[in-house]
């Protein structure tokens, strides 16, 4: 309910948070909360980061460590040492904000664990200390988020909710008969609203990445962080602790995911400036752990703009991390750092991140988290120039995601291995690795639980998957593959364009590729089998009879695509003009060459053009 660290007696409070700037500068290495970071990271602080962890890890000291090391354990689903270890902090001297750390995170492991009970009795403890602390405001708030005052207050005789029978609470003397709870009638009117939304943002956490949030979710985790750090300056007296920090860390984590990288990078450097101020000078205030969180924001949002920063930002977290327990954020920071140094251009360290990463997935017990990580490394190895490597790491990750259902991960990897295999110069399974994407993008697009933003982006994916298909059949000469693949796009268009979620130019635009595909994939097919004779009447009035349904389509371009339009005329052309070449048509192909031609140079298509001069000189020649 509270991030540690007690209320900052320096810290001037304001009406408003800052506001990101419009455009986020990209600060120096030296800049104080970046102490010794190098950009781009070395090689030897990548051997610094990615050693395996210490394990077994030591002995907590401090009541805020074990409460983290709480967490961790809850984590992996070792429970059992996560209840021992809350037993033994119970009675430790702490400050309170620690102990209000304590009680939170044994009571996370309760729920975890499913003893909701014992969760609920250690809650209502902690509720209890931050009262007893003179936060009666906060107190009430979190009575209230809990869900606490709907229990039945405490009996005369009964020891009341917070008995010393919970196995984190301190002993205390007997006092004879107790009041009735002060709090357990709480209601919304009687919190502070403020405070409230202060507390609500600190009591639900932003879901994890994993759990595929929509555009709407998201927004609303915004609105939730957004108003509780509005609120935070008025109900700072009054809240136990100084929890801007993780509200600002969380705040970042939600902008991340909506692609507002500029601002989370600001809310991120901000926190990490505030915990250099505070270092060494208020021993309370959790600067590792909200650092690290820091960083490892910053390793995700800057990987576009500035990914050499970003992996050396990875770096750090990474190195923080070395006398942490949790193997699974680890690696995924991993796979976040390789993919930073192979959007960087350092290739050498790319390729040590990515075998380093292989060794360590050892750590992970549960197949189904290393998806992730065999797919960064398969990724590493194409663009190496390693394909067949990919190959088996791909088709260990189908195998973990086949047996999960995960169709999103399936996805990923199909188009992942289609990549690969038609490198390995295997085109035949590349086109199944494609239909197996497009079949699960269309799955995904159909749920019915499907958002509509999932169906468009699945939907756009599907097309583009199917229109790969049919280009990649026709390049190695399976002409049949590509016209049924054409013809399954239009049958797929024409079901889909009843409800329709992309946009009318899209799915024209698709309808018009697939309208050409088959085109030139019976053209292909009619020039192999005549094998360099003219084409006879048959092709030729095929030709024109799929040429004509193009120029149709084409005509009908939507409001908004005359941009297009233009292009897939010029386009129809050029292709066109080889097609003919190929059937023996040379006079028509030479017009259909002419006409491309003036449509290339009108349009400032200087690379076509010139394809297409060739193509034009050679046909004069010949005729």
């Amino acid at each position: 309910m509270t991030s540690p660290g007690s209320a900052s007696p320096e810290r001037e409070r304001t009406g408003r948070i800052a506001e990101a700037p419009a455009e986020v500068e990209l600060l120096p290495a030296e800049a104080p909360f970046m102490p010794g970071l190098s950009v781009p990271p070395t090689l030897d602080d990548l051997r610094a980061a990615l050693r395996p962890p210490a394990l077994p890890l030591p002995h907590p000291t401090t009541v805020l460590g074990a409460a983290h090391r709480i967490l961790d354990l809850s984590e992996q689903g070792r429970h059992r040492e996560a209840r021992v270890l809350s037993r033994v902090f119970a009675h430790e001297p702490a400050p309170m904000a620690e102990r209000i750390e304590l009680l939170r995170a044994s009571a996370l492991a309760r729920r975890a664990e499913g003893r909701d009970e014992e969760a609920e009795q250690i809650l209502r403890e902690m509720v209890s200390l931050i009262d007893g602390a003179g936060y009666r405001e906060h107190a009430k708030a979190a009575m209230l988020e809990l869900g606490l005052m709907t229990a039945p207050a405490p009996g005369d005789d009964d020891g009341g909710a917070f008995a010393p029978s919970s196995p984190t609470a301190p002993s205390r003397p007997a006092r004879g008969r107790r009041r009735k709870d002060p709090l357990a009638q709480v209601t919304e009117d009687d919190v502070d609203e403020a405070v409230l939304a202060v507390v609500q943002g600190l009591s639900r956490p932003i879901p994890p990445v994993r759990a595929h949030l929509d555009e709407s979710a998201l927004e609303a985790e915004e609105w939730r962080m957004m108003t509780a750090l509005e609120a935070y300056p008025e109900a700072a007296s009054l809240i136990l602790g100084d929890p801007d920090p993780l509200l600002r860390l969380r705040l970042a984590e939600v902008l991340v995911r909506r692609g507002r990288t500029d601002e989370a990078v600001f809310q991120a450097r901000t926190v990490l400036e505030e915990l250099a101020e505070r270092e060494g000078r208020r021993g309370t205030v959790d600067v590792e752990r909200s650092g690290t969180s820091a960083h490892t924001i910053l390793a995700e949002a800057l990987r576009d703009s500035a990914p050499a920063l970003a992996a050396s930002h990875a770096v750090v977290a990474l190195i923080a991390m070395q006398d942490v327990d949790r193997p699974l954020p680890r690696i995924d920071l991993i796979c976040e750092l390789v993919e930073d140094l192979h959007r960087a251009g350092l290739r050498r360290e790319t390729a040590f991140a990515a075998r380093r990463l292989l060794s360590l997935l050892r750590t992970l017990p549960d197949p189904s988290d290393r998806v992730r990580a065999l797919r960064v490394v398969a990724a590493e190895r194409i663009h190496a120039g390693r394909p067949e490597e990919a190959i088996d790491l791909l088709a260990e990750a189908r195998r973990i995601a086949r047996a999960d259902r995960d169709h999103r991960a399936l996805l990923s990897i199909d188009r992942l291995s289609a990549e690969g295999l038609r490198l390995a110069g295997r085109p035949a399974e590349a086109i199944a690795a494609l239909r197996r994407a497009a079949t699960d993008a269309r799955w995904l697009a159909d749920d019915l639980g499907a958002t509509r933003a999932d169906r468009e982006r699945f939907q756009r994916i599907e097309l583009s998957v199917r229109g790969d298909v049919v280009r990649l059949a026709l390049d190695v000469g399976l002409h049949d593959e590509a016209q049924g693949e054409a013809q399954g796009i239009l049958v797929r268009l024409d079901r889909i364009s009843g409800r329709p979620v992309l946009p009318a130019s899209e799915l024209w635009d698709h309808e018009v590729d697939a309208r050409i595909g088959q085109m030139l994939a019976a053209d292909l097919a009619a020039a192999a089998r005549l094998d360099g004779e003219r084409a006879d009447k048959e092709a030729r009035e095929e030709h024109a009879r799929l040429r004509d349904e193009a120029r149709r389509v084409i005509a009908a371009a939507p409001e908004g695509a005359q941009e297009r339009r233009g292009f897939w005329e010029v386009y129809l052309a050029d292709r066109e003009a080889e097609m003919l070449d190929r059937l023996g048509l040379g006079m028509a192909a030479l017009v259909a060459a002419r006409t491309a031609l003036a449509g290339w140079e009108a349009r400032g298509e200087a690379e076509h053009a010139a394809r297409v001069v060739e193509l034009v000189a050679r046909l004069e020649h010949a005729g």
